[in-house]
C-alpha cells in the first residue's frame, strides 16, 4: 500500500535567480519550502520544473501576438529587460515521460529550459516581426503593470493577468550545473525560432488561411 511513485510539476520559478518584484521571491521561496516538504514526506518523488512552454495552442507566444494585434501597446516591465528560456511543449513532455519511466529518475529535480534565453523584449520583438506588426511595447515600472494585469485580469479568459507580469519581472533562466532535458534524453532541444512561425502566421491580418504543411491541413487566421 501507499505511494510508490510521484512526481510533482513545479514552477522554474521555484529555483531562479531572482532580481524583480518581491512579492515574486516570496512566491519562489514558498514553492521551494513546499519542494523540500515533499521530499521530506516522499524522498523519491521526482520533481519537474518547466520553464515557459510554447507550442500551437500556448497561451505564452499566441498571448503576445493578439495582444499585439489587438492592443495599442503592451506594457513591458522594466523595458522587457528580464529573461526567459522557454521550453518546447514537446521537448517537456519527452522529458517528463521519461522521468516516469525510468526509475533513476526518483528522488531527482529537473529543471526543463530551451536553447536559448530571450529577454521579454526580444520575445515580444520576434513574435510582432512574425505577425508584421509594429513593435508595440512600452517601458512601464512593475507597480504600473500589476495595476494593468489586474483590470485586465477581471475580463473573461484575459491574456493579461498579474502571474504573467510576476514571471515577466524575474530571470527564469536554467541555473547553472542544474540537470535538465539533456539529461532525460532530449539531446537536440527545439529553439522558438524553429516552429513558433508556423503557428504565429495566422494571426497576419492579411492572411485570411494558410497551408500547414507539417499537419497537412487549412488553417485559417482568428477570428
Amino acid at each position: 500500500g501507499g505511494v510508490h511513485d510521484l512526481l510533482l510539476l513545479a514552477s522554474s520559478s521555484t529555483h531562479i535567480h531572482t532580481t524583480g518584484l518581491h512579492v515574486a521571491e516570496e512566491v519562489a521561496g514558498r514553492a521551494e519550502l513546499r519542494e523540500q516538504a515533499l521530499h521530506e514526506a516522499f524522498p523519491a518523488a521526482t520533481i519537474v520544473r518547466p520553464a515557459s512552454m510554447f507550442g500551437d495552442e500556448d497561451r505564452f507566444l499566441n498571448r503576445i501576438a493578439l495582444m499585439g494585434g489587438s492592443f495599442p501597446f503592451i506594457p513591458m516591465v522594466d523595458g522587457g529587460a528580464s529573461k526567459q528560456q522557454p521550453v518546447y511543449v514537446d521537448d517537456a513532455a519527452a522529458a517528463i515521460v521519461e522521468c516516469v519511466a525510468n526509475p533513476e529518475c526518483a528522488g531527482q529535480t529537473y529543471t526543463l529550459a530551451g536553447p536559448r534565453a530571450y529577454t521579454n523584449k526580444e520575445l515580444t520583438q520576434y513574435v510582432h516581426k512574425t505577425i508584421a506588426e509594429p513593435y508595440a511595447g512600452v517601458d512601464v515600472p512593475a507597480g504600473v503593470g500589476m495595476a494593468l494585469a489586474f483590470g485586465v485580469q477581471q475580463l473573461p479568459d484575459p491574456w493579461l493577468t498579474c502571474d504573467a507580469i510576476r514571471r515577466e519581472s524575474v530571470d527564469l533562466v536554467m541555473p547553472d550545473g542544474a540537470p535538465g532535458l539533456a539529461a532525460l534524453g532530449v539531446a537536440a532541444p527545439v529553439a522558438i525560432e524553429d516552429v513558433a512561425e508556423r503557428y504565429l502566421m495566422r494571426f497576419k491580418k492579411n492572411v485570411s488561411h494558410f497551408v500547414d504543411e507539417e499537419e497537412q491541413k487549412v488553417v485559417r487566421a482568428p477570428n
